[in-house]
């Protein structure tokens, strides 16, 4: 065991990607930092990629919570419910993501630790079992970057800047947000294959489809997630230190998100009773405008974030 873990550098030389697996505790580990500074320095090509551990828990969250309101939905619209309901039933079917939304808050939250993390690191107070494998540790450090102060300084200016701009963009990358998806998709072309058995003419069908599954589930649906995740992230700090201040914070941007919705699953259904596809384009027009403006705000506020990095990168903590 010894001889692979000294050896390490062998492996890590001819790896083609470095993939953190982040959580709290990771640059606390004198063996992770050493892991990460011997390969970034014996492989400059190789790519290194910040995987936070709780997206994949949110990712979950969001997938149950949209799962559990499509059969909801579905179970509604099964058992007699009409147009009439349908804005209601999804305000209720919806409910259960507010609890997903205050929880994403909170883990933008440790998005911030993250970035924290990195601006403060000190090698000194990382933690190690054995003080033989510190020694090594510190000895192949200074073999590498010249200095324990050289590395840290490394760690925190430009290592943070090529681990951390990439979650600057988004910390849920776009495959998940398609993933979560999946159970409104399912429902929709559930309701389809309804449309198609009961003998529905062909121009019927596609502008169902048209409208349901691709405007409004594809598009729309992914536009309200995006600007929610995006409100998530400017509003993750809270403003008062209650829990309830925390609470209604969340509930405010869960509105916004249900406003977001329910306005383009009303225009969709106003398009189906309308049949008019001069109708239908004018929606996808409004959609696009509305995700133009929220992508527009995610570069700002993106762009706001690295320039915070890279002011803190030339005044590093210490």
């Amino acid at each position: 065991m010894q001889r692979g873990i000294r050896g390490i550098a062998g492996f890590l030389v001819v790896s083609r990607e470095l993939r953190i697996l982040w959580s709290s505790a990771y640059l606390s580990r004198l063996w992770c930092v050493f892991e990460l500074a011997t390969y970034r320095k014996l492989n400059p090509s190789g790519k290194v990629v910040v995987a936070p551990l709780f997206v994949e828990g949110l990712v979950l969250l969001f997938y149950s919570g949209l799962f559990f309101g499509s059969i909801t939905y579905w179970s509604i619209r099964a058992g007699g419910g009409g147009r009439y309901i349908v804005l209601p039933g999804l305000l209720l079917c919806s409910f259960p993501l507010l609890f997903s939304v205050h929880l994403l808050r909170r883990n933008y939250l440790r998005k911030r630790n993250l970035f924290s993390q990195f601006q403060n690191f000190d090698l000194d107070a990382a933690l190690c079992a054995s003080e033989s494998d510190r020694d090594f540790i510190y000895t192949a450090i200074a073999h590498l970057y010249g200095s324990h102060q050289a590395f840290t300084n490394y760690v925190r200016g430009p290592l943070r800047e090529e681990l951390l701009g990439p979650l600057c963009h988004s910390v849920i990358p776009q495959k998940y947000t398609l993933l979560i998806l999946l159970p409104l998709v399912s429902m929709t072309i559930d309701f389809t294959l309804a449309v198609v058995k009961q003998g529905a003419p062909v121009d019927v069908i596609v502008f169902y489809v048209t409208s349901m599954v691709v405007l409004l589930n594809f598009a729309h649906v992914r536009a309200s997630i995006n600007l929610m995740f995006l409100l998530c992230d400017c509003f993750a700090e809270p403003l008062h230190p209650s829990h309830v201040a925390g609470v209604l914070q969340s509930l405010l941007v869960f509105l916004l998100f249900m406003l977001h919705s329910t306005s383009g699953v009303w225009l969709c259904l106003q398009a189906q009773q309308a049949n008019s596809w001069a109708f239908l384009a004018g929606i996808f027009v409004a959609i696009a405008v509305a995700f133009v403006v929220a992508s527009w705000l995610q570069s700002k506020y993106t762009a706001r974030q690295l320039l915070k990095m890279k002011c803190r990168t030339q005044t590093p903590a210490g």
